[in-house]
């Protein structure tokens, strides 16, 4: 038998034909086998996207810790300034000390700056959201160009429909496609693992928001100061 070798980035496709003396051309054998090349090229594909999908959402989740963290800073700071402050007295412009209003300035101006740089992360958020959904939506079903592997059809004119007839060693063939949609399992896992990291940094950031609106709030009665 002929073995036929075909390097591919995703896997090596490998399976063996019969005797050439016992091969009878088919259009359809053909065409099947060439579905079955474009099948790795779509998952290849796939599985790249993924990959960078998630490793973004990854470091963006990095990112959106540092925010984060400086949040909870300025949390602890006006934890620290709250019981020097009378914030329901209509005259802090007058009872509070000068160097403290100096210090609760530069303080509130840390807080806006970290609202704006927030709402400014979504310029990256935002893009990723709408591929996000793109993404769900033309994959998670798993029927992506009739690519499920629990119900993978492209070679069912060789394997199941007319084996005796076919040019190829049903074997090998077979036990190729069982290599093939075991690597495409994986992808989807992959699929699976990036929409995780993806509702973990998106919960995240809403999180975020909310607790910087509060944050935000609490120091709006200081804005009478500098009036």
């Amino acid at each position: 038998m002929e073995t036929i070798l075909i390097r591919h980035p995703l896997r090596e496709i490998i399976y063996h034909l019969k005797l050439k003396e016992e091969r009878i051309y088919s259009v359809a054998e053909e065409q099947a086998l060439q579905n079955y090349v474009y099948a790795h090229n779509t998952v290849w594909q796939m599985k790249v996207e993924f990959e960078k999908e998630k490793a973004d959402a990854m470091l963006y989740y990095i990112d959106l810790n540092r925010l984060i963290g400086g949040r909870k800073e300025l949390e602890n700071i006006y934890n620290f300034y709250k019981p020097q402050i009378d914030f329901g007295n209509p005259n802090l412009h007058i009872d509070l000390d000068m160097k403290l209003q100096i210090e609760l300035r530069d303080y509130c101006n840390t807080v806006y700056k970290h609202q704006q740089n927030l709402i400014k992360f979504y310029d990256h958020l935002g893009p990723k959201q709408t591929l996000y959904g793109e993404i769900v939506q033309k994959y998670f079903t798993r029927t992506a160009a009739n690519i499920d592997p629990a119900n993978f059809t492209l070679l069912d004119e060789i394997l199941t429909k007319h084996p005796e007839d076919s040019n190829v060693d049903i074997t090998s063939l077979d036990k190729d496609l069982k290599e093939f949609l075991k690597t495409t399992n994986d992808v989807y896992v992959l699929l699976d693992e990036y929409i995780e990291e993806y509702n973990t940094l998106y919960t995240a950031y809403l999180g975020e928001l909310d607790k910087t609106e509060e944050l935000v709030k609490t120091i709006t009665p200081l804005n009478s100061i500098w009036k």
